[in-house]
């Protein structure tokens, strides 16, 4: 969580996430493993109630130094939208 959060969520307009759907231990993580996380964007849909909020299902998997998965998270956070026509 901590890669993620320092890699991918502080730098997002995140609004917080309302839960996780699943997590799965695929293999251990032995001491001195360098690990890296890789998101993977499943579905994006706009809150129905909030317009400018939305949900971003991703899916974050770890992964060692040789490719091998570690452990997969999905989970939906909810991001801020910016407005149409406008980007970064």
């Amino acid at each position: 969580m901590r890669i993620i959060a320092d890699g991918f969520i502080s730098d997002s307009s995140s609004l917080g996430a309302p839960g996780v759907d699943e997590v799965r231990w695929l293999k251990p993580l032995r001491p001195g493993t360098q690990v890296r996380v890789r998101t993977t964007v499943l579905e994006t849909r706009a809150s129905s109630s909030r317009p400018e909020i939305g949900f971003v299902k991703c899916l974050f998997e770890m992964l060692d130094e040789r490719d091998a998965v570690l452990v997969t998270l999905t989970s939906p956070l909810m991001l801020r939208r910016r407005e149409a026509g406008l980007r970064p």
